[in-house]
């Protein structure tokens, strides 16, 4: 599903709206939003049919000054919540399909630096009136960061400091974007132009959590000083089909009564006299008891808890006159412990090392997780030849390609020649340093400094795993590395590596930039 959003400038030029039909027609939008129409509403209406849509609701424009209109097409159920002229709100049942409500609000915020704090005060009352999955898009008139503008003068930090503020009072969540960095164009030349990124999309954590894999696509317009905004809502399995699940070692699979014995049966002593390769094997074999025993005793936590929840209530409301039953006792340290192991998934998920389990807060870990998974997501990156990879094996044959050319050592290159210039800066007593052996307690110290859920490799298991069963594993582990750093080989597959992209920049647009 599709929605549009456009600041016209004026949809009395038949241009204007040649090019808003046109636009429709290619992106086949469920919902468009339009603001600055100019236009009466009645004349807004008019065309509805030869847009191609269902219905509209108009907003009046103040003679040649404002104007706004929401279309929506036969695809979806749209009920009016309310209006003003900074913003129409409604509820949108999806028809067909999933038959899911949601909400979409229109927003668009006048020009005048005077009136900032009344169109805040606005998204924040728009806010609290639903906790509904929530899509708000348009032209807010505001920045959050200087990145967003480009001219002569940056703008003040107090000004975007307030903006960000009333996004995190509203739980709202940037979408970022494809395309040109700035949605507003002043047309001018030289250092009188003025380019800002006024207008976006953003979700609240349930529209997030349902349609995290959306993208956001910036159109340029001949007609407009803004760009058209197209937004693609599509869920996370629908833009990762026939993606293998790879193994991730869980925190949470600790606190099974069983899981102790399990570690203990599918470790293979003596893994370490063979190496790293013996290692490699060791953590396969463990990955596979560990599979077949989380399926037996886990499941999907979700699920179950969603059962012993039912019946936990239907035990306890059978014994509201009398004293709890030893079944509903049983039912409430079940659901209890089973909340326990979800936070503790969802804390591993998020990356919030910062607050330890206990607090129960998962819809923050969930909305937090689901929040960095968007923000790091790369929707596109310009190839070297100039074009643009948009797929999924285009992004990756390019992120490959450029990687491998990184890595590969130049040929004829004399490596001695240029060390020749460079000075010698490490005495004697340093290099003899540098080469004595390494020690066990080297190797323990250094598991043990890394974030216990951080950056699992390609077998799963993180640093968590070793640190929790360094008494089981610890002396294979240490005999191995010790092997290959004093002397020994390392196999080809145990330096095999994920290549993980985290964004430096905000929407990327290529690997170098």
């Amino acid at each position: 599903m599709n929605c549009l959003s456009w600041n016209c400038r004026g949809l009395g030029n038949p241009e204007t709206v040649r090019e808003l039909h046109d636009l429709v027609k290619m992106e086949g939008p469920a919902l468009v939003f339009l603001c600055e129409t100019k236009i009466e509403g009645r004349r807004v209406g008019d065309l509805t049919t030869r847009l191609g849509f269902e219905g509209c609701y108009p907003v009046n424009s103040a003679g040649l000054s404002g104007g706004l209109a929401l279309f929506w097409s036969k695809d979806v159920d749209v009920t009016l919540n309310n209006f003003s002229d900074q913003h129409i709100d409604v509820m949108v049942k999806n028809i067909g399909g999933d038959n899911k409500v949601w909400r979409f609000t229109g927003f668009y915020a006048k020009a005048r630096r005077s009136e900032h704090t009344e169109r805040r005060n606005l998204l924040r009352w728009l806010k609290a009136q639903s906790d509904a999955p929530w899509l708000c898009g348009g032209d807010f008139n505001e920045i959050t960061d200087n990145s967003e503008y480009f001219g002569a003068h940056d703008r003040p930090e107090w000004q975007m400091d307030g903006f960000r503020q009333c996004l995190d009072d509203c739980e709202l969540q940037d979408l970022g974007y494809q395309g040109v960095p700035f949605t507003w164009d002043n047309m001018q030349h030289g250092d009188s132009n003025v380019k800002v990124r006024l207008d976006r999309f953003l979700m609240n954590p349930a529209m997030m959590s349902w349609k995290s894999a959306s993208v956001v696509k910036h159109v340029l317009s001949p007609k407009s000083d803004h760009c058209m905004l197209t937004v693609i809502l599509k869920r996370v399995a629908e833009g990762t089909e026939g993606h293998r699940r790879r193994f991730i070692y869980e925190e949470a699979w600790q606190k099974d009564e069983t899981y102790d014995n399990t570690v203990l049966q599918g470790w293979r002593r003596g893994a370490g006299l063979q190496g790293l390769h013996g290692i490699e094997e060791a953590l396969s074999t463990m990955e596979t008891h560990l599979t077949v025993w989380r399926k037996k005793k886990f499941g999907n936590i979700r699920r179950k808890i969603k059962k012993v929840r039912k019946e936990y209530e239907e035990e306890r409301s059978n014994s509201l006159f009398r004293g709890p039953t030893k079944k509903e006792k049983d039912l409430g340290h079940q659901l209890s412990d089973l909340l326990h192991k979800e936070e503790i998934i969802a804390r591993q998920r998020s990356g919030a090392d910062w607050l330890k389990a206990g607090d129960r807060n998962t819809g923050f870990f969930q909305a937090r997780a689901t929040t960095r998974k968007s923000r790091n997501r790369i929707r596109s990156l310009q190839a070297a030849d100039g074009s643009v990879c948009e797929t999924k094996e285009d992004i990756h044959a390019e992120v490959q390609q450029f990687y491998t050319g990184l890595y590969t050592a130049q040929e004829h290159t004399d490596v001695e020649a240029v060390l020749h210039h460079v000075p010698h800066q490490i005495t004697e007593p340093m290099n003899e340093r540098l080469l004595r052996p390494f020690k066990e307690e080297e190797v323990k110290a250094v598991v043990f400094s890394m974030g216990p859920s951080k950056a699992p490799g390609c077998d799963g298991f993180h640093a968590g795993f070793y640190q929790k069963h360094w008494e089981l594993v610890g002396p294979d582990v240490t005999a191995a590395a010790l092997g290959f750093l004093n002397g020994g080989q390392m196999p080809d597959t145990v330096n095999n590596t994920i290549i993980v992209l985290i964004p430096k920049v905000r929407n990327p647009q290529n690997i170098t930039v």
